[in-house]
């Protein structure tokens, strides 16, 4: 693998640095000429001035002089992937660069630092040397960073701007001291758990935040709300038309600040999130009932009774209020009314189940009878089922089970009914089946 492309970035890099400097140089330069007169002596001098201090500057940036002094700051940052300052910015513990060589067993089935491929390396430290960060994680033509090479001692990409092989091995050391910390240590701001071993010793276990596991997390978060794609893929499903990507959205998040108002104070890819972290609910599951079929007439008469109960109390009341009242038109057409609502109440609640074509052939093992197995399960695979469902008259035993059913309610209500009722029930729910019947060929 060659490292020229490494080095060509290397010498963009710097370059670029450059020019930020001199920039910001010659708009001070401007500033202050401002203040002066044109064509004094003064002005005169301070432009000399300002052509020494370029070539000063100029200097520092020279590549070689540029990665000794940038060798000799790297001590003052930490590249990581466990940051300390997530848990308190004032703690002045060690943060940790985790890699994972080895697959890990458990990277599959818990979200850790473990479960990415390519974790993003977090930088903490002194702000004012954030520049050698980004130039640790230059990547050449591979995708391979040059804090990878250092960490494997491989410094092709850094000799051509040596003066030595020596000077070579002075940045390789100095660019080192940012991958681990000289020396381990918590600290009172941390937090710190005592594990007991053996002979009365303990260990002392520091849980660390994986920024890289909280930055994948955003980003990913961030491409699904606000990436071209997403805003598309929203746009086609406002408008009712075709894409090619899902919408995926991400329900009760809660957003956790770190830093405050100086989000650079805790890590560089905090800088980044502008100190944002995103939460998922960790909430106790919801209980929510399985839907799944009657496995008796009384399991099915009762998940009825749950949605007809409003009508059924409403008609008892209506007609034990009318028990000495003339029989009017009225009355009568209220009547049929409310019982009306409970014949369509039976039937959407069969219905529930009708529709339900992934069950079909789950009557074979529910305690039903023949008539209520035609009815509540039309789609079984049985062939004879299918034969028999069409030949027989099921229809008039549904129509006796709403009947009883209803006679029973309005006498437990206190009211006198009889067989001129329930013959009453029985041929206006003997008719809504057979209408059903015909009218969607088999769904009723």
């Amino acid at each position: 693998m060659s490292d020229n492309s490494l080095a060509e970035a290397i010498s963009a890099y710097i370059a670029k640095r450059w020019e930020a400097r001199l920039e910001k140089l010659e708009k001070d330069f401007d500033k202050t000429r401002k203040t002066m007169v044109e064509g004094s002596v003064e002005l005169a001098e301070f432009n000399i001035s300002c052509e020494t201090e370029l070539q000063r500057e100029a200097q520092k940036y020279e590549p070689n002089a540029w990665l000794t002094d940038a060798a000799g700051r790297a001590k003052q940052i930490s590249m990581v992937t466990h940051a300390l300052k997530y848990t308190h910015t004032d703690a002045k513990g060690s943060s940790v660069l985790a890699s994972v060589d080895e697959p890990v067993e458990h990277a599959g089935k818990w979200l850790s630092s473990a479960s990415l491929s390519e974790p993003a390396v977090d930088v903490v430290g002194n702000a004012a040397a954030l520049d050698v960060a980004g130039l640790l994680q230059l990547q050449d033509s591979h995708g391979k960073t040059l804090v990878s090479y250092i960490s494997e001692n491989t410094v092709t990409s850094l000799a051509s701007f040596a003066n030595s092989p020596e000077q070579v091995q002075t940045w390789l050391e100095g660019f080192k001291l940012a991958l681990v910390d000289v020396g381990l240590s918590s600290h009172k701001l941390a937090k710190q758990i005592y594990f007991p071993v053996d002979n009365g010793e303990y260990h002392l276990l520091g849980p660390l935040f994986s920024s890289s596991v909280a930055h994948a997390v955003h980003q990913k978060i961030i491409d699904k709300r606000f990436s071209d794609e997403a805003k598309a893929a929203r746009e086609a499903r406002k408008s009712q038309t075709y894409w090619h990507r899902p919408t995926e959205d991400f329900f009760n998040l809660a957003v956790q600040k770190f830093g405050g108002t100086k989000p650079q104070n805790v890590s560089q890819l905090n800088t980044q999130r502008k100190g944002q972290i995103f939460l998922f609910p960790a909430m106790p599951p919801r209980w929510k009932s399985q839907s799944k079929p009657p496995a008796s007439t009384l399991a099915f008469i009762r998940s009825f009774e749950r949605s007809a109960a409003q009508t059924l109390r409403f008609l008892v009341r209506y007609l034990k209020n009318r028990v000495n009242a003339t029989s009017t038109v009225s009355i009568r057409d209220m009547r049929a009314q409310l019982v009306d609502q409970l014949i369509d109440c039976f039937v959407q609640q069969a219905a529930l189940i009708q529709m339900r074509e992934d069950w079909s052939g789950w009557s074979d093992s529910a305690s039903l009878t023949n008539s209520e197995k035609y009815w509540l399960d039309p789609h079984n695979p049985d062939e004879q089922f299918q034969q028999n469902r069409e030949l027989g008259d099921w229809q008039k035993d549904i129509a006796s089970l709403f009947a009883r059913w209803l006679n029973r309610k309005l006498r437990k209500g206190g009211l006198n009914v009889d067989d001129g009722e329930f013959s009453e029930w029985h041929s206006l729910m003997d008719g809504k089946l057979r209408e059903l019947e015909r009218d969607i060929g088999g769904w009723a």
